[in-house]
């Protein structure tokens, strides 16, 4: 008798405690978990070294192509040189603007005109506040002389770039520039883009050949 109660100790001592699985299997899982969020983030850091982008290069491309040729508005409202190396997107992929010069880095040039009812810059002023307080945007504004007439410098910061534009009129026609680039490349395209708006003219009427 003795000894199978003995015996039957033994196999009671050696049968599984589910306690002891469960803890287990829960640190096993704990420890997977971990092992898992470690590779994550090694494979995040990765990309995004291997994502940071420095716009030297890109930047000195387009300041020695502010002499290349001359991107002509079909309506003959404006014309530019183009960054180089950037896209080029005319309607109806530019949406509501005339032409959109687009960067593979994130940076855009965007140019718009329309015909409007006033030809001064206090009324330009005027309309710009009003559509600002529509969209719930206040950017930092200052009046500044471009290409000999007075225009309105805007820049603020969005959520995912940040911006400057630049308005004006002339001969009934509002010439809206906007620049934009993610905010932590912002000030590295800036002063090239600067550069490149002083290729900017008003024209006088519609072409007549391709733009070049």
């Amino acid at each position: 008798m003795r000894g199978a109660g003995k015996e039957k100790n033994l196999q009671c001592k050696r049968r599984p405690d589910p306690a002891a699985i469960t803890k287990t299997a829960l640190i096993l899982f704990v420890f997977a978990a971990m092992v898992a969020l470690l590779l994550d983030l090694r494979i995040l850091s990765r990309k995004r070294g291997k994502g940071t982008f420095t716009p030297v290069a890109e930047i000195r491309q387009v300041l020695l192509g502010v002499t290349g040729p001359r991107y002509r508005d079909p309506s003959g409202r404006f014309s530019i040189v183009p960054p180089a190396g950037w896209r080029t997107l005319t309607p109806p992929r530019s949406e509501d603007y005339d032409v959109i010069f687009r960067s593979p880095h994130g940076a855009e040039l965007r140019i718009m005109t329309r015909a409007v009812s006033y030809t001064n810059f206090e009324s330009l002023v005027k309309h710009i506040r009003k559509t600002q307080k529509k969209f719930g945007i206040y950017p930092l504004m200052q009046p500044i002389t471009f290409q000999g007439m007075t225009a309105l410098r805007r820049e603020a910061r969005l959520y995912r770039a940040q911006i400057m534009a630049l308005d004006f009129v002339r001969n009934g026609i509002e010439h809206h520039i906007l620049f934009s680039a993610p905010p932590d490349l912002f000030s590295n395209y800036l002063p090239a883009i600067e550069e490149l708006l002083r290729t900017y003219r008003v024209e006088t009427g519609p072409q007549t050949t391709s733009p070049e």
